[in-house]
């Protein structure tokens, strides 16, 4: 793939960062109903719509954007959008679950397969789901008492005696 320079009209990748920007403006703003438990995620939005902000006016002023045509077969472009659009919903799948089942459930099931199905080495992998779990509950959560917002099934729980 060669990276070309095109005017900012021809850029193909600066609508990127509105559409994260965008989104890191709706996490910040369901964030705010949170209290503690949305500082989290609010200063991670924040940081989204910086970098998101610093994408799109790059964009617009350099117009950098990939040229495949003269590279890559049809076949082999069907492949890439095939990939995108799998990446793209493993991506949304994962942030249906973290709303559903939680953070500290999701990222090491997530983590584990995505390494373990993709490199075969599910050591490896079993060893990522561990560091992530133990960063993101033990450190972040137990150790620096950082709150992340309730999931459904806490709620769900919750509501039930439960938990």
């Amino acid at each position: 793939m060669a990276i070309v320079r095109k005017k900012p009209a021809g850029s193909v990748t600066w609508w990127l960062g509105v559409v994260l920007f965008i989104l890191a403006a709706c996490a910040l703003y369901i964030g705010r109903g949170y209290g503690r438990a949305g500082v989290m995620p609010s200063l991670t939005a924040i940081a989204i719509m910086v970098i998101a902000g610093l994408h799109t006016v790059s964009g617009l002023m350099f117009g950098v954007f990939a040229n495949d045509d003269e590279w890559h077969s049809d076949d082999e472009r069907r492949a890439f959008a095939r990939r995108r659009r799998i990446y793209a919903s493993i991506g949304l799948a994962v942030a249906v679950f973290i709303w559903l089942v939680g953070f500290h459930i999701t990222l090491p099931i997530f983590l584990f397969l995505f390494v373990g199905l993709s490199t075969r080495r599910w050591l490896t992998a079993g060893v990522l789901g561990i560091a992530i779990w133990a960063f993101t509950y033990v450190l972040l959560n137990k150790v620096m008492h950082i709150a992340f917002p309730a999931s459904v099934l806490q709620n769900f729980l919750v509501a039930r005696g439960y938990y």
